[in-house]
């Protein structure tokens, strides 16, 4: 029988988190879930608008919300990026979960390879919400993400 290292069990022994991934649009926004036991992300809705969001948020009780931002290739925030920012201020004070941001650059070329059906493309928004939160969990998973107490500064 192998015996688990020290750190392995330090994350058996952590609570579970649940984390809802969110790919913000002016049409609507897509959202995933995932939690710290099983470490995948899966698509779970679309919403067509805040209000909606919001009482979606406060039937599933996250423990952490990660928001895509959808940074310029060159690393910048541009019209778009500024007006999540705008979508995150107003989340974090309405709602007061802890917000993670994440680099959502390339996600819709992922969505692409996994997604092809354009009778439904308010599916993709679940999908890119999903693979949004699979690429945290993952980068969190290995430590390269350090989680922040704070909401980040926008």
């Amino acid at each position: 029988m192998n015996q688990l290292d020290s750190s392995k069990l330090e994350k058996i022994r952590q609570p579970l988190v649940k984390y809802i991934g969110i790919d913000w649009g002016e049409k609507r926004i897509g959202l995933a879930i995932a939690d710290s036991e099983v470490w995948l992300a899966m698509p779970l809705a679309i919403v067509y608008g805040y209000s909606e969001l919001v009482e979606f948020l406060a039937i599933e009780r996250p423990d952490q919300l990660v928001v895509g931002m959808p940074y310029t290739m060159a690393g910048t925030v541009g019209a778009t990026a500024e007006k999540v920012n705008d979508f995150i201020r107003l989340l974090k004070a309405s709602t007061g979960y802890p917000i993670a941001i994440f680099d959502e650059r390339l996600t819709s070329s992922a969505v692409d390879s996994l997604y092809d059906d354009e009778r439904r493309p308010e599916e993709r928004d679940a999908i890119a919400a999903m693979v949004i939160l699979q690429n945290y969990i993952d980068q969190l998973d290995k430590g390269q993400i350090k989680v922040e107490k704070e909401f980040p500064k926008l």
